[in-house]
């Protein structure tokens, strides 16, 4: 009986030990250590169950530079998801200025449209629409008109992008009753 106990515990012990990234874990090996956790983003509120990623996400501003570092590198397209999806809790003008080094890192050749698309017109941690919702912010009128000259960009990219900078789709979605007052 008292090994049964002993193996028991020692395996609860094992468990939370396993799902903890080590605390001086560089941010890519974080970033691998929350896609492990998560397996894939068909949940996407499954990242905020993961200590790592809410670590990075109450305190973005002290990632920001390495998520763009990470985005450089070769990674997987669920790691760069996960990567930008952690920089949501950034203040508006500090995320829609991330956006447009995401744009630049695009036009480097760092990341594909699909990314772009991905981590700026669709991101699936804007639970709170911050980017829609910015529609008449200085910074997202230049990153659409960054866009629109763009003549790499597909023309559907750039349609949604005007849809979302005129304001349309958030006032859509707010009179459907999608964004709370």
């Amino acid at each position: 009986m008292k090994l049964k106990l002993i193996l028991f515990f020692c395996g609860i012990c094992f468990n939370s030990l396993a799902q903890q990234v080590p605390k001086r874990a560089s941010f890519e090996d974080t970033i691998k250590f929350i896609e492990h956790e998560v397996v894939d983003l068909t949940a996407i509120g499954d990242l905020f169950i993961v200590d790592a990623f809410t670590d990075i996400y109450k305190q973005p501003a002290l990632y920001q530079d390495s998520v763009l570092t990470f985005l450089k590198q070769h990674h997987t397209y669920q790691q760069n998801v996960i990567a930008a999806c952690s920089m949501m809790g950034l203040p508006r003008e500090q995320y829609l200025s991330l956006l447009l080094s995401y744009y630049e890192l695009y036009k480097q050749g760092y990341i594909d449209e699909k990314l772009l698309n991905e981590i700026i017109l669709f991101n699936p941690a804007d639970s709170r629409y911050k980017f829609i919702s910015s529609y008449n912010n200085d910074k997202m009128k230049q990153l659409a008109l960054l866009i629109q000259k763009d003549k790499r960009l597909s023309k559907k990219f750039k349609k949604w992008m005007a849809k979302i900078a005129s304001g349309k789709i958030y006032k859509d979605l707010k009179g459907g009753g999608f964004i709370p007052d």
